[in-house]
């Protein structure tokens, strides 16, 4: 899977920290104590809220510039709210009240000691609505403080991210900045900064990297899952060549299978894929399953790397390994990778991904040497009842929201209809698995076929539709893979990508809220499994701490799938 954060040591490092939800508990939180215990209706703020959030002359962005006072903002937000009792609300100290209830966030005040003990820089860039909640002995220890409304600047504004390099003194590609708001974090990337995303576990992350956390061997030490010289020996073996300064880097992503790029010698660049290191979930991580499937699929023109070789021997890295091409092109893994596309290359990119998944779907797998890949029929039931095994060997904790989901599964399992044809699945078909001509926005590769078997296409589509985002998601906002990644402007929404595909395919959907709800389950299984794998160390690279990303993703994907059984279907995946 590909990264969401990923984070390095800077060379001179320094944290840069939002204030409200950062260094305080949320901000929302705060909120809704204050709703219930004021008895104001939530629907009339939250509804005042998102239109002053997205106009951009709206008195709450000229408060946070410092154009009006506090009094003016609270005047012009008071008229807009009403008790439930339909009493109006009082302007006179309404910020006041309305962040009573904020309290500091000590385990990230923790992180910010650390960081001053070993030497780093701290400081606060914060869109300012009153000043006065923001508590002065707390501000006092931070090297420089930016706040909006005395800069004149607010996030996600550039210059809002120089005012604060520049009262540091830093480079902008020294500095790491945390904010609970995606938009100021995809903001601060382009201003230069490395950047992350709020979210509980994030304090463990950062402790990770103060402490010299980052996977970087030392000299003469093998990477993690690799063995150098057994590896050189097995090349020079078996392709009898040159492997001199073998130089072996892990690729970004790798929160299942493990890819590293090969350098070195008199051969091009090769991609070595291996298992994940420590627990594996039964039936996965198969690679000379995913060796036999990448030759068949080259062999018909389908786009996928060329594999080389699979080798089963594990005296050689430690597991077995597949070897293959390295495709160079554009991924699309994040909303900054994912904005860098003007809307028709976008829509482009969108319209070439709908039709791969399409192609591969077509595809008779005795044309491909693939029909003992897997057994079509019974392929949903099957499904089902793997991840539910999968799950009870997974989860650490009862989720009740898993029952609930797993009763509705079972009983609605009997009524989809029997599978007549047999389709090669990819299994985890997202736009961060694809390899894309930055030119033609053609694909150019489709990658991680760990998954793929022979089975009903509609999970396919499916669960791409689970990782496809929209500006008006909500949970989906909480599960830490490919955020944001198709809500820019120019990319299918999940109804065009659904109504693209059916117009190509003529696929039968009467049962898609099946499949988008086993899908919600599949994934909460998958996350379980990395979550358990990161606390254990077993992690590498970018994924090293996507434990403390997960958080409470498989619950929210859960509930997700329950929005689905509920009557939701695709519009369920917006909750």
């Amino acid at each position: 899977m590909a990264p969401q954060e990923q984070l390095h040591h800077p060379t001179a490092p320094v944290l840069v920290l939002d204030w409200g939800g950062v260094l305080t508990t949320p901000v929302q939180a705060a909120f809704d104590s204050w709703l219930a215990a004021a008895q104001i209706d939530p629907d009339a703020f939250m509804h005042v809220m998102r239109e002053f959030h997205d106009t951009p002359d709206s008195p709450l962005h000229r408060r946070e510039r410092g154009e009006i006072t506090v009094n003016e903002l609270e005047q012009a937000l008071a008229p807009r709210l009403v008790t439930l009792a339909g009493q109006p609300v009082s302007a006179d100290g309404l910020l006041a009240r309305m962040f009573a209830h904020l309290e500091p966030n000590k385990a990230m005040l923790a992180v910010v000691a650390l960081a001053r003990e070993c030497g780093w820089k701290t400081a606060v860039l914060s869109n300012a609505w009153d000043g006065d909640h923001y508590a002065a002995d707390q501000l006092a220890q931070f090297d420089a403080v930016v706040l909006s409304d005395l800069a004149g600047v607010r996030k996600p504004d550039l210059n809002a991210y120089e005012a604060i390099i520049e009262a540091l003194g830093v480079a902008a590609e020294d500095c790491i900045f945390v904010d609970d708001m995606r938009r100021n974090v995809v903001a601060a990337r382009l201003a230069g900064m490395q950047a992350i995303q709020y979210t509980p576990g994030v304090e463990r992350v950062l402790t990770n990297l103060i402490n010299g956390g980052a996977l970087t061997p030392k000299a003469g030490e093998d990477p993690r899952g690799l063995r150098v010289v057994p590896l050189a020996n097995y090349l020079n073996t078996q392709f009898g060549v040159n492997v001199d300064g073998l130089d072996p880097r892990l690729l970004p992503g790798g929160r299942s299978n493990i890819s590293y790029r090969l350098n070195g010698g008199d051969f091009g660049p090769l991609v070595l894929r291996r298992p994940p290191l420590g627990h594996l979930l039964p039936t996965a991580h198969d690679m000379g399953r995913e060796f036999k499937l990448l030759t068949g699929l080259s062999a018909v023109g389908f786009p996928v790397p060329r594999p080389i070789a699979f080798c089963e021997d594990k005296d050689v890295i430690g597991a077995p390994f597949v070897l293959m091409e390295f495709v160079d092109g554009l991924v699309i893994a994040d909303a900054v990778s994912a904005s860098g596309l003007d809307p028709s290359s976008a829509r482009r990119a969108s319209q070439n991904f709908v039709q791969c998944l399409a192609d591969l779907h077509n595809i008779e797998p005795v044309t491909a040497g693939l029909e003992g890949l897997g057994k079509p029929a019974g392929y949903l039931p099957r499904q089902l009842s793997r991840w539910i095994k999968q799950w009870d060997l997974t989860k650490r904790i009862d989720y009740p929201n898993a029952d609930l989901l797993i009763d509705w599964l079972q009983r609605a399992v009997s009524t989809i209809p029997q599978q007549t044809k047999a389709c090669i699945v990819h299994g985890d078909y997202r736009l961060d698995n694809a390899i894309i001509d930055p030119i033609t926005m053609e694909i150019k590769a489709v990658l991680d076929w760990e998954m793929s078997t022979l089975g009903d296409p509609l999970l396919d589509v499916a669960l791409t539709l689970l990782y496809m985002t929209e500006s008006n998601d909500n949970l989906r906002n909480t599960i830490p893979i490919a955020l944001e990644v198709t809500s820019s402007p120019g990319y299918y929404t999940r109804a065009e990508f659904l109504a693209a595909y059916c117009a190509i395919t003529d696929a039968d959907t009467s049962y898609l809220d099946f499949c988008l709800a086993l899908s919600c389950f599949k994934l909460a299984a998958i996350l379980e499994s990395i979550k358990n794998r990161s606390q254990a160390g077993e992690q590498l690279g970018s994924a090293e701490h996507s434990g403390d990303l997960i958080g409470d993703a498989s619950n929210n994907l859960l509930l997700l799938g329950l929005a689905v059984t509920e009557g939701g279907g695709v519009a369920g995946l917006n909750r």
